[in-house]
């Protein structure tokens, strides 16, 4: 008798743990979408391969993320405006298509650095993952951020990192 509530208990926190597995995974997209984000601070330096690093963009308030449903109706995928200023005044405003991978670790705008529909998805790491703070970083060399590196064209002296924080302003 003992076995068999011990087998039930069992099956009831795997079922549980599933449960809520679930439920995170929906909640980063929920926690995202509808929502407006600050780019309280944009950080753009060079990191050579001897470890130096050199900082060409330190700004603060340097637009905006715009999160909301997909017109199509996917769970899989958000649309995302994104607002942006950088350390040479040259502005950027683009509608595109968000969306992550399995562990929330990286978040993907699709076709944003050109309209091929393979390899031109700006990937941000998703370094701080929090209800009103994100912090996001992309890597590249020559110019692009990109994930996976560029293997073909790479500059091998150094490479790029970008990284935005984000701050929960409201919902939509």
């Amino acid at each position: 008798m003992k076995s068999k509530q011990f087998f039930f208990l069992v099956i009831f926190i795997g079922l549980t743990a599933s449960f809520v597995g679930c439920r995170k995974d929906k909640r980063f997209l929920n926690r995202l979408e509808n929502t407006e984000w600050e780019i309280t601070t944009s950080k753009r330096w060079i990191i050579y391969n001897d470890g130096t690093t050199e900082i060409f963009e330190d700004l603060t308030n340097a637009g905006t993320i715009y999160i909301t449903e997909d017109p199509l109706g996917s769970e899989i995928l958000k649309e995302v405006r994104m607002v942006y200023t950088n350390y040479l005044g040259g502005t950027s405003d683009f509608t595109t298509l968000l969306y992550t991978d399995d562990l929330h670790t990286r978040v993907g705008m699709s076709q944003v650095l050109c309209n091929d529909p393979f390899e031109c998805d700006l990937v941000w790491t998703v370094d701080v993952n929090k209800r009103n703070k994100q912090v996001w970083s992309a890597y590249g060399s020559d110019g692009s951020y990109f994930f996976p590196p560029d293997t073909y064209n790479a500059n091998k002296d150094h490479h790029l990192k970008w990284e935005i924080t984000l701050t929960k302003v409201g919902n939509l």
